[in-house]
């Protein structure tokens, strides 16, 4: 692989995490290119693209962009020039917009707030990460969320952080290391569905005979920040894993508003299974998160050849999800009108169609766990926002062979303040038995 590891305004390639990460890169064998950019002096993005004109033709489908603070930024502009998809990028404390400083708004603004291609971008390029923390003291997150909102990608936050930098004590990132050689291993994958292509990221460890699908929660896709470190942790005790997007939130074709139900969501993870096969896999497995524990749960149940089986933060039963959350007034008031309006994290409002509460009936845990007999671990957080918790306990004794792990002050995300530590070591302890 080739790495471009691009600093931000007052940086240089001899700072914070670069020196660490450039050597160990190159001692797994890759190419890694860190170039100096003018800065404060002659900043600009035409002055930097003028410096990097030299790199240009070095820029093929293996390679990696690295940047942080600035660099992130000066990166899509990069995207919006070329005409090679790159196989990667990751940004760190990276932003949009001016910050409100004035010394970094001179020297960034020609950067930051110009209209950006999206398209172009992201059609450059196979997967986005973006790491940041919940107190940088330079980048509020509304301005990096701006830019995650552009890629369609959702904020991986680290706690305490800061700038991310090495006064914040990142003169090595192991973490970000991790990601990378992610990166590197995965390969993007369309599969033929039912309802359409199939879109999901394969990460092979040689040699494997297993091999997780990773399904992502409602409204998202399988960039997120729980799919991925799922693929890090069964890909380092050897298990292949494929992660999905089950609609158009991500890659896939069926549409988001119209096609969601866990029925169709059971058509898009069986396509995922028989690409699997295809590869002659002899084991299977599936994880689950929210919604896509449902959805994941549903195609167990007419696959009874899946190994094993982890529901995290999972919803048990639908209807009963959404009428706890809307209450049976507005739910009628919903029938009426056909649609389910739904606002997500990011604050982006959909109008879900309602079908998807009227069959979800037949896919209740209450009614079904009965007949879903592979090895299932159920991890639940005692905070959860988003799902009733206690729902998990109600149901876990009806599985023939069920576990369930409680982490208590876990949220939705099975983190507690930024530590996802017990879920991860748990879900790994499963897969290991």
């Amino acid at each position: 692989m080739k790495y471009f590891l691009i600093h931000g305004s007052f940086g240089n390639p001899e700072e914070n995490w670069f020196p660490w990460l450039k050597e160990q890169l190159e001692k797994d064998g890759n190419q890694v290119i860190v170039p100096k950019f003018p800065t404060p002096e002659n900043q600009s993005l035409d002055s930097w693209l003028e410096v990097f004109e030299e790199y240009k033709n070095e820029i093929d489908k293996n390679t990696i962009f690295v940047g942080h603070s600035l660099g992130p930024a000066f990166i899509l502009s990069v995207l919006e020039n070329i005409d090679v998809k790159v196989k990667g990028c990751i940004f760190v404390a990276g932003f949009l917009g001016l910050l409100g400083n004035e010394e970094f708004d001179n020297v960034n603004k020609t950067f930051t707030t110009k209209d950006f291609d999206w398209n172009k971008i992201t059609s450059n390029c196979e997967q986005f990460l973006m790491f940041n923390s919940d107190n940088d003291p330079y980048v509020p997150l509304n301005h990096s969320r701006d830019m995650a909102n552009g890629l369609g990608i959702k904020l991986n936050i680290i706690k305490g952080g800061k700038h991310l930098n090495a006064s914040a004590g990142f003169t090595k990132f192991p973490e970000l290391l991790s990601h990378c050689k992610l990166i590197e291993k995965q390969e993007k994958v369309f599969m033929k569905g039912e309802l359409g292509k199939v879109c999901g990221v394969l990460h092979k460890v040689n040699g494997a005979s297993e091999i997780t699908i990773i399904v992502h929660g409602f409204s998202s896709n399988k960039e997120s920040g729980s799919s991925i470190k799922t693929s890090l942790l069964l890909n380092n005790i050897n298990i292949s894993t494929l992660r999905i997007d089950l609609d158009n939130q991500g890659e896939s074709e069926l549409d988001f508003e119209t096609g969601i139900s866990i029925h169709n969501y059971i058509k898009q993870i069986e396509a995922a299974i028989f690409y699997c096969k295809s590869l002659n896999y002899k084991e299977i497995s599936l994880v689950g998160t929210s919604f896509g524990g449902i959805s994941v749960f549903a195609t167990a149940m007419y696959h009874s050849e899946i190994k094993r089986m982890v529901l995290r933060c999972p919803v048990v039963d639908y209807q009963r999800h959404l009428i706890r959350r809307q209450g049976k007034e507005n739910m009628n008031k919903f029938k009426k009108i056909g649609i389910i309006p739904y606002e997500s994290g990011s604050g982006k409002k959909y109008n879900i169609n309602y079908g998807i509460f009227e069959t979800s009936k037949d896919y209740s845990m209450f009614d079904h766990a009965k007949d879903v007999k592979m090895p299932t671990l159920i991890i639940q957080g005692t905070e959860d926002e988003a799902v009733d918790w206690t729902l998990a306990k109600e149901v876990v004794n009806l599985f023939p062979n069920a576990k369930l792990h409680v982490i208590e002050g876990a949220k939705h995300s099975l983190g507690i303040n930024g530590d996802f530590s017990e879920s991860q070591r748990v879900l790994v302890d499963f897969f290991k038995e």
